[in-house]
């Protein structure tokens, strides 16, 4: 055998060894009995933070304790029929024919009827849907011309109204029984607006356009964040205007190991998470509290291979950061040019609880993040 087969042979063997060896390594991180689990998604209205790895992180002062392992939930498939979609559509004051949604494999029935345009989209193998309720769009200029003149001014049910009307609905069309209501957290808020100018008040004004009254599940005790949710639009006169069903059933898969304390903050200081508020790298960050809690994927990734995915849920302040450096830096100049105070800079971050050799593939790379100071 020649010097140069020897040595392919060789490094075709060293490579099959480091493959060997990484998925090996990869297995061996994790208890070999637990199934690798499908990504975790945490959508667009969040952003990987980028945070120093030096960053003094000031925890509660009361002892924390979490359990070792967690429940993970399975989304557990309903596969509705098109009859059932039918029939769902019909309790929604909808009729027609089923058809193929826009959006892939999902279901539609929609109606025009009168002055409004009702239009149903159902996934028949998770059983969430939307439901929309509107006024055609104008079908001339003259129309259009009228509406942008005229701007609608709705009356619109105040907050507590909003809730009873939507809780109402939910129940006289069997989208909810009483006892899974009862079940739910409820929210309701203005989640609507228009600007425009009042000509009597010679000032701009906000008209709010539709309450929104929106429930939210619990897992064990935990509560279900990120895209599980039902939230119903309420418009003119208290007219039910959209029903987002986006809250799975859902069954008990495994339980799973989640990390410590420490290996969190080691996460967030390697930018493993996702932060809501932090708009500037911070020098000096304090926790007020951290929970436990479930998260779900956007609606469009929910599948029945999908899961409800165990998070830390982390709130605090950010009470130094790059500003504050040159805010010292620049003292007189800010006197001077009589500069107001930053703002109190509240945060939010996820974390997710299981440890990254459980997923399929790692929820974040690490970014060691490391700004070059003034």
């Amino acid at each position: 055998m020649s010097r140069k087969t020897l040595v392919i042979s060789f490094l075709v063997l060293l490579t099959a060894l480091l493959i060997s060896l990484v998925a090996f390594t990869r297995i061996w991180s994790r208890e070999a009995n637990l199934d690798e689990l499908p990504s975790i998604a945490f959508g667009e209205s969040a952003s990987q933070a980028y945070i120093c790895e030096d960053v003094e992180i000031i925890l509660p002062d009361a002892e924390i304790f979490f359990p070792q392992k967690m429940m993970v939930y399975k989304i557990e498939p309903v596969n509705m029929s098109d009859e059932q979609i039918k029939d769902l559509a019909a309790r929604l004051g909808i009729s027609g024919k089923v058809k193929t949604s826009a959006l892939g494999a999902w279901r539609a029935i929609g109606e025009k009827k009168e002055s409004r345009a009702k239009c149903i989209n159902v996934d028949p193998e998770t059983g969430i849907f939307d439901y929309v309720n509107k006024e055609p769009y104008p079908s001339s200029p003259e129309e259009i011309l009228e509406k942008c003149l005229n701007p609608p001014h709705p009356n619109l049910p105040s907050i507590d109204e909003a809730k009873s009307v939507a809780r109402d609905f939910l129940l006289k069309t069997g989208v909810l029984t009483e006892e899974e209501l009862n079940q739910l957290k409820e929210s309701a808020m203005v989640t609507e607006t228009r600007g425009e100018w009042d000509p009597i008040k010679q000032e701009h004004v906000v008209v709010p356009l539709r309450v929104g009254v929106v429930y939210f599940g619990e897992l064990n005790g935990y509560p279900i964040m990120g895209h599980a949710r039902i939230s119903v639009g309420i418009g003119h006169n208290g007219e039910v205007m959209q029903v987002y069903y986006f809250l799975p059933k859902v069954k008990p898969y495994t339980e799973y190991p989640i990390k410590s304390i420490d290996e969190v903050i080691k996460d967030i200081r390697n930018n493993k998470c996702m932060a809501f508020g932090i708009d500037r790298p911070p020098k000096v960050m304090k926790i007020s509290s951290i929970k436990l809690a479930y998260w779900a994927n956007p609606c469009f990734l929910l599948s029945k291979e999908q899961v409800f995915h165990p998070i830390y849920y982390i709130e605090g302040e950010v009470l130094k950061d790059e500003e504050d450096i040159y805010r010292e830096k620049f003292e007189e100049e800010i006197k001077k040019f009589k500069i107001p105070p930053k703002p109190k800079q509240e945060f939010k971050i996820h974390v997710p609880a299981i440890p990254d050799g459980y997923y399929k593939e790692p929820p974040f790379s690490e970014i060691p993040y490391n700004p070059p100071l003034p």
